[in-house]
Formats: structure tokens, C-alpha cells, sequence
């Protein structure tokens, strides 16, 4: 089977994993708009597509995936994830799995609002919303509706952030979410669901040190009852395959944030822990039976993220 990594980007770790998942059986495509990206020159082959917002974005993945016989697409963006999830009768018809959840499922991912309210709605804790800023002196942090990572978060501290902020309110309010600001440990939650919405893994992990919203310095902790929130939470959106839950512990327990129904960043350290979840969605795909195993993976585990360099020459960049 040949696997599609799309917007592979500086994702080296995604494609190392699904090339030792394949074991020999098959070849790691990746996919970005510019050779420019490092992942193109680890993979097994690369190819250039036009961006996700491109009228043409659907029909140049349909072709790859029918030129180069690839079985399974995995989708690392967001902005990808509604408009393959819309086109996914058409991979079918080509004989191709593309690992994306429904366009309903997707929506209220994405919408943070959407996402707050689905929790109210299912008995979900979530961090306190702020209506009206104005109306409270403690710190808030404000993320954008829509948004991925630490891209146009900040924090409002002071009176004088906070003045600054009523001032833009008017313009900003439908855009954004505003929660108090978490003085609280945060976590990440890798939740595997086979298509059919059985649980076949939920690692939880500390994230202990941030860049850019991708957790950099992890370990993984055995923590059941957030293990177990996170596939109901999950089951209930109807998501399937690999989801990234973010959640803070609180003192009165924890409160989700939100879910990237996708492969995230730090998703290495929970293959590495036992839950290998490329090897699982090759299987799955390829009609292979293997066994859910919530619990199965070794806590405390650390992780320690680095840069890695990728070296070629400027003749490769121009084939």
C-alpha cells in the first residue's frame, strides 16, 4: 500500500513513522506546494499540489492517488480536512481511504464555538467562557474562533490589555473566544477510534514545554478517568482514526479546550508509548484485524524534540 502525506511540510517524524509502519510494503508520498519543504526529501517520493484553497486542490489528489496507487491519504492541516471530507465519495470510487471524519464531525472541531457548545450540551467541562470582558478583572486569554497552534492567541494581563481589548471588541467578538486565563498543567490526548467508533487507544501526555503551540518536552502519564472523558468525548463527535484532545487538569478535575481531528505534532510520543497508530490505519485500510487496547502503553515516558537538518543539493530542488 502507498501512503499520501499531504502538506507534509517539516513533518519528517509523520513520515518515518508510516514508512516504518509499511515496513517495505509500500511507499511514503509526500505532498506539499514547494520542494522547499523537508519532508519531501525524506520521503520516498515527492510531488508538488496546488494549496488546499485551490479550485484544483481535490482534482491533483485524485490523480496522485490514482497514478501512484496510493491506498491511504493523511491529511496534516486543517484547512484540508472539510474539503476532503466533502470530496471523500470520490477517493472511494478510486479505491482510496482518505483519514478524515465526517464534514459534521470536522465543523465542530474547528469552530471553537461550535466546539464549547457541544460540550455544554454533552455534560463536557470546559474552561469558562467570557461573554462580555469588560465585565471581569481577572487575566483572559483570547484565541481566534477559527485557528490552529498559538497563531493570533495572547494573553490579557494588565488593565491596560484589558482597555485595549474593550476597544476592539466591537470588531473582534464574533472572530475570537475569549476564556480566564489557565494557570493549570495542560495535556494532550491521542484517541484512536477504528471506523467503527471503537476505542483502540487514548495516550494522555503532559506538555511541558511549548513552541508555537506544538508541544516540544512531553511525557506520557497514566491518567484513566482523562483517557477514558476523551474517548467519550470523541465517540460523541463521531470522529474516527487519530485525534489530538487538548485538555487542562484543574483542581476540580479537567476541562477540554478543544480536538484536532488529525495527526498533531507531538503524535511520536504516543506511537512510541505503544500506540502505533499508522501501523493500525494501514491495517485498518488494508481489511487486517488487530486488537483495541485502551490502556496499553508505557506511562512516563519523555519526550525531547529537536530541529533536524536535510541536506540537498539546489539541482535536486529543480527536478
Amino acid at each position: 500500500m502507498n501512503v499520501l502525506i499531504t502538506s507534509a511540510s517539516r513533518k519528517v517524524s509523520l513520515v518515518d513513522s508510516f514508512s516504518e509502519a509499511l515496513g517495505g510494503r509500500g511507499n511514503v508520498i509526500a505532498a506539499d506546494i514547494t520542494q522547499w519543504a523537508a519532508a519531501m526529501h525524506v520521503a520516498d517520493q515527492s510531488v508538488i499540489v496546488p494549496r488546499s484553497d485551490s479550485g484544483d486542490f481535490v482534482k491533483a489528489i485524485l490523480e496522485i492517488c490514482e497514478e501512484l496507487n496510493v491506498g491511504l491519504v493523511i491529511p496534516t492541516r486543517d484547512e484540508e480536512l472539510p474539503i476532503l471530507a466533502k470530496a471523500i465519495d470520490d477517493f472511494t470510487a478510486i479505491g482510496t481511504r482518505v483519514h478524515v471524519s465526517s464534514p459534521q464531525s470536522i465543523a465542530s472541531c474547528l469552530d471553537k464555538r461550535a466546539f464549547h457548545q457541544f460540550c455544554l450540551e454533552h455534560g463536557f467541562a470546559i474552561p469558562t467562557v467570557v461573554a462580555d470582558p469588560g465585565a471581569t478583572n481577572a487575566p483572559l486569554f483570547v484565541r481566534p474562533r477559527f485557528g490552529k497552534g498559538n497563531t493570533g492567541t495572547y494573553a490579557v494581563q494588565t488593565p491596560s490589555e484589558l482597555a485595549q481589548l474593550q476597544q476592539q471588541w466591537p470588531t473582534i467578538a464574533d472572530a475570537v473566544v475569549v476564556n480566564h486565563l489557565m494557570d493549570a498543567p495542560e495535556f494532550t490526548i491521542d484517541v484512536f477510534l477504528a471506523l467503527d467508533g471503537v476505542a483502540t487507544s487514548a495516550v494522555p501526555r503532559e506538555r511541558m514545554q511549548v513552541v508555537a503551540g506544538e508541544s516540544y518536552v512531553g511525557r506520557t502519564v497514566n491518567d484513566p478517568e482523562l483517557a477514558a472523558e476523551s474517548i467519550r468525548l470523541c465517540q460523541m463527535m463521531g470522529l474516527t482514526g487519530h485525534n489530538t484532545v487538548q485538555a487542562f487538569r484543574t483542581p476540580n478535575g479537567f476541562e477540554f479546550i478543544e480536538v484536532n481531528p488529525r495527526f498533531g505534532g507531538g503524535a511520536a510520543l504516543s506511537m512510541a508509548a505503544g500506540a502505533p497508530s499508522p501501523r493500525w490505519l494501514i491495517q485498518e485500510t488494508a481489511g487486517i484485524p488487530f486488537d483495541p487496547a485502551p490502556g496499553s502503553f508505557q506511562p512516563e515516558l519523555v519526550m525531547l524534540r529537536y530541529t533536524r537538518d536535510v541536506w540537498i543539493s539546489e539541482s535536486e530542488l529543480a527536478q
